[in-house]
């Protein structure tokens, strides 16, 4: 009898034991797939990193300077940084993009958005996808942060670093922008010269074409401070309607138009 007893006591202190060890493990096992479940969440996402937030995936595709300039814009920044980053959107509603994205320059200081024709998507429909085109302001060039956030959503703010560097082309095209704006002013004046020193009979020429170009373009005053200060009527006239058919070509580009 004692030594069943004996028997019977061992047999519980063995399985106390096991149950003991097998629940520390899982204890263990537990912690161990949490840290690891915490680790795979970035501080920041490089470029091409696909990255989702609740229902909706981004990914930056690209961040590079552009020689691309709005003339109208009252201030010309030194660099305009073109960033295009991809939004699909798989939950049941629109999900607003317009002013979805900030960017920060190589001195951590906000930067402002470059406008230039307002094509972009104001939202991307429940069930589509879209690529987002933005452009910014930067006096520097280097490591520049792109922080995307859902608007309609209390999720985190996803953030892109990347190293933007110069584009030896997208330079000599700008300088080559700004020659051409320089030459065409010049030319404008001497155009205003030869326009004044013209026979009767050209001028008459001239007021017949004249005539079919709106009168805001003779409104001196409206374009005193700008680029077009120097500038006929008629140059202005063209250089609007060249601006508006390369708006529509973007459109075109980008899908946009029916």
């Amino acid at each position: 009898m004692n030594k069943a007893m004996t028997i019977c006591t061992i047999t519980l202190l063995s399985l106390s034991l096991t149950a003991c060890g097998t629940n520390n493990k899982s204890s263990d096992s537990n912690n161990s797939a949490a840290s690891t479940s915490a680790s795979t969440k970035k501080k920041y996402y490089k470029m091409g990193d696909i990255v989702k937030v609740g229902k909706v995936t981004y990914t930056l595709k690209s961040a590079k300077v552009t020689g691309d300039r709005n003339e109208s814009a009252t201030e010309q920044p030194k660099h305009v940084i073109k960033v295009i980053y991809h939004v699909k959107n798989n939950s049941a509603k629109d999900l607003p993009v317009e002013n979805a994205i900030t960017a920060y320059g190589p001195d951590k200081t906000k930067l402002k958005e470059y406008q230039f024709l307002d094509t972009n998507l104001n939202y991307v429909a429940k069930g589509k996808e879209a690529d987002i085109i933005v452009n910014f302001s930067s006096d520097k060039l280097g490591t520049f942060e792109f922080d995307v956030f859902p608007l309609i959503s209390t999720e985190k703010t996803v953030k892109f670093r990347v190293k933007v560097k110069a584009d030896s082309s997208v330079e000599e095209t700008s300088s080559s922008l700004n020659s051409s704006s320089a030459a065409l002013q010049s030319s404008s004046q001497q155009s205003t010269q030869k326009t004044n020193a013209t026979s009767s009979s050209a001028t008459a020429a001239s007021s017949s074409q004249a005539s079919s170009i709106p009168s805001e373009y003779y409104d001196e005053e409206a374009y005193k401070d700008t680029c077009k200060a120097n500038m006929t009527p008629e140059q202005r006239y063209r250089w609007d309607s060249a601006e508006a058919e390369r708006g529509a070509q973007l459109n075109r580009e980008l899908g946009l138009e029916p």
